[in-house]
């Protein structure tokens, strides 16, 4: 999403969360909302309105956006949950922070400055908020939807057959504020692949890779670089624009190529050397975010680290540490303030009563945060690349039983690389699990390990009984035992 700057006219627009694809599909998956930069308390007054405290209660999302001054999300069962400000830039009660009742469940949220949208799982597409321009009154012809993003006062949707279509701000082109044309959809524009909405501006990438852009200009944001390439995803914000390539690489252009802090060059189009292969990116009121190949989130301009506290700099572009390392988020939404990343941890027992329920529910690379305790197993990796992370060893423990006839834990189903199990205690296994082959003879009674590329580090495994190998049984495995 974006927003403008601060001032007598807030503007916003928001870039939906964009989904990541992993070796799992980021739609199927769910995690943990993370948000910073502007709302972490909420004082009724701009920008603090609450849009970057999450609310108590089930935790686990599988969609964001983030508007100018509030956030939407979407849970695994499809309800919606939105928090932050409920009033536009007038002063005036919108509720852009209210969920309709009824409204069923969904697969997609967008947010702009002011309205929400709310792509239903038949495909239909539901608004509300601010409608001053028309921005949630939803076409009544508009038919099944694929994607949706909501701009400053207007809404974008990619029908199902690749057509796109704006309502809302823009659809005349009078050259003043809110009209910039950013609702006149070109003619030709063709099939279309993916959609973008900025303040004042739209973007869409063609099925052939071609970006277009249209609306606003004024400060080069509806200017298509040329030789700009073949594209996957587009996003906008209140003055700049950013694609990402189909070679992971990031261009941005608009507002932001200079970083002078004076209106509206933050520095959000310049992007960091040394980024790196990207999968997603979002663009904030006047900060950007990408998502990197890895999992890590990246974000520059408007709130980095040194820029000081005046607005619009309110800490958006400071990655929080387990955010910018590896494997760490599965989606990212920008909004007018603040920053959003679906967290790829899940934790234990907070959301999860126990470790297996976690392991069932992961999608590759996830991490699995325990809290000290003692936890029942047995425990098996399914086969699954993540990473099952206790507090540590002296600390909490995954404890066996004879009823249980298995191993603690187990890694036997191909598990790759990146499969790790650290931080443990592993005790109380008594019997081992069969031999394939020599199913009389049982191994393994704290840890079993056939054919794996996983991992045992900083683990102490103690008091297990078994035929073969009482603490750590391991056969054809490519991973490592570390510190154990």
């Amino acid at each position: 999403m974006n927003q403008a700057i601060s001032g007598a006219v807030c503007k916003t627009f928001v870039v939906a969360a964009v989904s990541v694809m992993f070796p799992a599909s980021a739609a199927s998956a769910d995690g943990s909302v993370r948000c910073w930069g502007a709302g972490v308390s909420s004082t009724g007054t701009f920008p603090n309105y609450g849009q970057s405290t999450v609310p108590a209660g089930p935790s686990l999302y599988s969609d964001v956006a983030a508007g100018w001054v509030h956030t939407l999300a979407v849970r695994p069962d499809g309800a919606v949950v939105a928090w932050g400000a409920n009033v536009n830039n007038l002063g005036s009660t919108v509720n852009q922070s209210v969920v309709p009742s009824g409204l069923g469940s969904c697969s997609g949220v967008a947010a702009g400055f002011y309205h929400s949208l709310a792509l239903r799982s038949t495909g239909s597409v539901s608004a509300w908020g601010d409608n001053r321009f028309g921005q949630a009154t939803v076409p009544a012809s508009l038919g099944t939807c694929i994607a949706i993003r909501a701009g400053g006062y207007h809404s974008v949707a990619l029908k199902t057959g690749g057509a796109v279509v704006c309502w809302g701000a823009g659809t005349v082109n009078a050259g003043t504020s809110p009209d910039w044309g950013q609702s006149i959809v070109p003619a030709g524009l063709g099939t279309c692949q993916s959609v973008g909405a900025g303040g004042y501006h739209t973007l869409a990438v063609r099925s052939n890779g071609t970006v277009a852009a249209w609306g606003s200009s004024l400060y080069g944001q509806s200017t298509v670089p040329v030789g700009l390439g073949s594209c996957t995803q587009v996003a906008g914000g209140d003055t700049h624009s950013v694609a990402l390539r189909t070679d992971g690489s990031v261009v941005c252009w608009g507002g932001g190529t200079l970083s002078n802090g004076v209106f509206p060059q933050f520095g959000q189009s310049i992007v960091p050397v040394g980024l790196g292969s990207c999968v997603a990116v979002a663009a904030g009121g006047y900060h950007t975010v990408a998502l990197r190949a890895d999992g890590s989130v990246a974000a520059w301009g408007a709130g980095s680290p040194g820029a000081g506290t005046t607005d619009p700099n309110q800490g958006q572009s400071i990655v929080p540490s387990d955010m910018s390392t590896a494997n760490a988020a599965s989606l990212i939404a920008a909004g007018g303030r603040h920053t959003v990343a679906l967290s790829r941890y899940r934790f234990v027992p907070n959301q999860y009563a126990s470790i297996q329920a976690a392991i069932d529910a992961a999608q590759p690379l996830d991490t699995i945060i325990v809290s000290a305790g003692n936890y029942p197993g047995p425990i098996d990796f399914l086969g699954k690349a993540i990473t099952v992370r206790g507090a540590g060893a002296a600390t909490t423990a995954i404890v066996g039983s004879s009823a249980s006839q298995s191993s603690v834990v187990r890694m036997m189903s191909a598990e790759p690389a990146p499969a790790r199990l650290e931080g443990f205690t592993v005790r109380g296994g008594t019997t081992g699990s069969p031999i394939p082959g020599n199913e009389s003879a049982r191994a393994g009674g704290g840890v079993f390990m056939r054919n794996s590329g996983g991992s045992i580090v900083n683990c102490i495994i103690e008091n297990n009984g078994a035929t073969f190998g009482a603490g750590i049984y391991a056969l054809g495995c490519t991973g490592s035992i570390e510190g154990c």
